[in-house]
């Protein structure tokens, strides 16, 4: 993998680029991870192979104004040029809002269905003007208390503009916190250790914190803020801490976990539960110029945690549009791949009737080697083992010796000339001619060799003559009759 490096500073907006060319390795799937932050734009650049994943890229991207789509366009218009397989898109928590609902339900479908309902007292928006999903995160005989958030639409819709002028669509749309919990539980499944929960998990970035409960079902609560120094953030993590509380009660947690930039101090001053501090990039194979940024400018764990597929279900916050033309490109894939597999299945019934064949009447037929221009090897292969049926019949006395010697000698090809067809009493044979191109000797031979009546046959020798001022390959071949 090379990389260029580049470090710059964007007066206009005091933003740190770091310029990056990436040079995908062979055979691998380029999958592009995008985090989209008040102030910041994270990305991360995987490359997937069958039996591991390499993390060859991360950057981050730092405005002093909030981002705009202007500014993502810039960043993306670059990135694209990787050519991603996937593209899987996060958006930072403090974009989002949460409602803790009680619905008189234990069915996720009718709770789906009551949603709506229950929202529109809630949320401070028409509906229509928001994009929400939900986790069941606990569960009565009557109750069912239910996490929900929610972001504006326009957001969203920003975002899909810009992808579709690049001609991409995202395989998702989720939230930071989504990664986070990903990342944590990838982290006890590398060390094969049980949860014990409930976990709290605070993630610290530059300025910006997230704090994450989570329990067996998964996230129940979490909460972004800001920060400017160390003291603030210890206020705000003991806030954050009152604001669950004052919903779940005074809780105990198993582990209080830390990630992102290590801070002594905060980890000092906690004291409640068992404090544990884990690097983002640990049992992660990523480069080590990708270890600097991880360790200083910013905390991916959240980006870190989306590129482990398959470990949680994430909340998705694509419109329905997008979910709609998802759907239909995942059809038209898996339409795609059973075409393929039909086809394979095919080739491996006529592969194995085409060597039948071969087998009971000397049927010369090279199936599909290869893709492109077989059709014309086959045709003329079709000729030649026509003609070998007639040689086939002589050892079972039903044609006549000079049969056999006409059959034999309009095998050869037209650019060769036979001089001398002898068969001996010992089942020896010898052909001697001249070719005008090496390489119809040796087809010659191997056509020869495919035959039951025939076997050894060999090129004793093929050397370069002059005839009539023109080059020639002169030739001697023998071989045993079966």
């Amino acid at each position: 993998m090379k990389f260029c490096i580049g470090m710059k500073n964007n007066k206009k907006n005091n933003s740190i680029f770091n310029d990056r060319v990436i040079t995908p390795k062979k055979g691998g799937k380029n999958t592009l991870i995008l985090e989209l932050g008040k102030f910041k734009v994270k990305t991360c650049n995987l490359i997937q192979f069958k039996r591991n994943t390499m993390i060859s890229d991360m950057n981050v991207f730092e405005f002093a104004h909030q981002v705009s789509i202007k500014d993502l366009e810039d960043i993306y218009a670059k990135l694209i040029e990787i050519k991603p397989d996937n593209l899987f898109v996060s958006i930072h928590r403090s974009f989002f809002l949460r409602r803790l609902l009680k619905i008189p339900s234990r069915d996720k479908v009718e709770i789906k269905k009551m949603l709506p309902f229950q929202l529109s007292k809630v949320v401070p928006h028409f509906l229509d003007e928001v994009i929400y999903d939900f986790s069941l995160v606990s569960t009565n005989e009557k109750f069912s208390n239910v996490e929900i958030f929610f972001i504006k639409h326009k957001k969203i819709v920003d975002l899909i503009k810009l992808f579709k002028k690049y001609k991409t669509i995202p395989d998702y749309i989720t939230m930071s916190s989504c990664g986070l919990n990903n990342w944590l539980n990838f982290q006890y499944k590398i060390l094969k250790e049980n949860i014990s929960y409930p976990i709290a998990l605070i993630d610290i970035d530059c300025s910006v914190g997230e704090f994450l409960v989570i329990n067996e079902k998964g996230i129940i609560f979490t909460r972004a803020f800001n920060f400017l120094d160390d003291k603030q953030l210890l206020e705000e993590v003991d806030h954050t801490k009152k604001i669950f509380e004052k919903e779940w009660g005074d809780t105990k947690f198993d582990k209080t976990i830390f990630t992102g930039i290590k801070n002594k101090y905060l980890l000092e001053k906690i004291n409640k539960g068992e404090i544990l501090y884990i690097k983002c990039s640990d049992n992660f194979s990523i480069t080590e110029k990708c270890k600097e940024i991880v360790s200083y400018k910013a905390s991916l764990a959240s980006i870190l945690g989306l590129s482990v597929q398959n470990i949680l279900p994430l909340l998705e916050f694509s419109p329905q549009s997008v979910c709609i033309k998802r759907k239909k490109i995942e059809n038209r894939k898996k339409n795609l791949q059973i075409g393929v597999i039909f086809i394979e299945i095919l080739l491996i019934i006529a592969t194995f009737f085409g060597r039948y064949l071969y087998d009971k009447i000397n049927y010369l037929n090279l199936l599909n080697t290869k893709l492109e221009g077989i059709q014309v090897e086959a045709d003329l292969l079709d000729e030649v083992s026509d003609k070998f049926k007639v040689v086939g019949k002589k050892f079972i006395g039903t044609v006549s010796y000079s049969e056999i010697l006409h059959s034999i000698i309009s095998t050869i090809p037209k650019e060769s000339k036979l001089t001398v067809l002898e068969f001996n009493d010992d089942g020896k044979f010898f052909i001697k001619g001249y070719s005008s191109n090496i390489s119809n000797i040796f087809d010659m031979v191997t056509v020869l060799n495919y035959s039951k009546i025939f076997k050894n046959v060999k090129v004793k020798y093929a050397s370069k003559i002059k005839s009539n001022n023109l080059g020639a390959v002169e030739f001697y071949i023998n071989g045993d009759c079966d």
